[in-house]
């Protein structure tokens, strides 16, 4: 059975979208509320959501954003869950870097761990989570230890 549609709401509204709300309304991953809605995973998205350092290199438009904020959402949901939990840590900020001649990992991960800090941080204040702190294993609970310090 063919649909006929007068107007493109009743068509979003056939697809079960709300008539206020054009799923392309937003062209920008950061500004969609409704990403989790019409996120389609890519074939190469469980690749990229393994706990590792991953590069994703798309052109404008293809979804870095959208895979972003995606993986950060599955890693606070695992956090949410407890073990095994990822910690989401955007590093994409190398401005501190860009004066430097002799770039060395140490460098990164000090970067990284300017992100990472402030993030285990807010976690652990949370009242919803407060929980978290007593989850870790003594060696994790020493490995927070030495990134505050």
């Amino acid at each position: 059975m063919s649909e006929n549609f007068s107007d493109l709401d009743s068509w979003l509204e056939f697809q079960g979208f709300k008539p206020d709300h054009y799923p392309f309304d937003e062209v920008v991953a950061e500004k969609e509320s409704n990403l989790n809605q019409y996120f389609i995973e890519f074939p190469y998205f469980s690749e990229i959501a393994k706990p590792r350092t991953t590069f994703l290199f798309l052109g404008r438009g293809h979804g870095k954003s959208a895979n972003k904020m995606m993986l950060e959402r599955r890693c606070n949901d695992t956090l949410r869950r407890g073990r095994p939990a990822s910690l989401a840590v955007n590093y994409t900020d190398f401005y501190f870097l860009m004066n430097k001649t002799d770039i060395k990992l140490r460098d990164h991960v000090e970067l990284i761990l300017r992100q990472a800090v402030p993030r285990l941080f807010d976690l652990l204040a949370d009242d919803k989570r407060a929980k978290l702190v007593t989850k870790l294993s003594g060696g994790d609970k020493e490995d927070f230890v030495w990134y505050l310090e």
